[in-house]
């Protein structure tokens, strides 16, 4: 009787361990991915920024 309540004590740790594990998962997977989006935002507005000159260089390259 006593080893099958270790063992669900166990088991129940393991579960909440999982848990938690699960949890730090998401939160990792959505603040990667928050900063990839920042990322390519940053990128894009730096891309917009350069972007004027490029035409014109490339215009003025092709010309």
């Amino acid at each position: 009787m006593e080893n099958s309540s270790v063992a669900s004590a166990s088991s129940e740790a393991g579960s909440t361990r999982s848990q938690e594990i699960e949890e730090l998962e998401r939160f990792i997977d959505s603040y990667v991915l928050e900063y990839q989006v920042q990322g390519l935002l940053g990128d894009k507005n730096e891309a917009d920024l350069d972007g004027d000159n490029k035409p014109q260089s490339h215009i003025s390259q092709v010309s």
